[in-house]
């Protein structure tokens, strides 16, 4: 059976479907969220943007382009890039 995986942040998570793994992809604990309200098999906090890029994008639209270049260069350095090469594999196994 293949199975698909889900990324989702805490505050986008609905109803489960029977095929999803779910990776929560967030630096900080979901404010207002306990551990049991959240139904994921996984926590990847290190595939988040850092706290350094979070703070220089700071939600201005205009760096929306720079931050997606400097997320994507993020995501080429250890640990972020072993945890997307881990999950890649694991979506082709399931």
């Amino acid at each position: 059976m293949n199975k698909r995986i889900v990324i989702l942040r805490a505050y986008q998570v609905a109803g489960r479907q029977p095929d999803e793994y779910r990776v929560l992809i967030d630096r900080l604990w979901p404010r207002g969220r306990t551990r049991d309200s959240l139904d994921f098999d996984e926590w990847a906090k290190d595939v988040a943007p850092s706290a350094e890029l979070r703070r220089w994008y700071a939600h201005d639209v205009a760096r929306i382009a720079k931050f997606a270049q400097r997320y994507c260069d993020e995501m080429t350095l250890a640990p972020g890039a072993a945890i997307v090469a881990r999950l890649q594999k694991l979506s082709k196994s399931r």
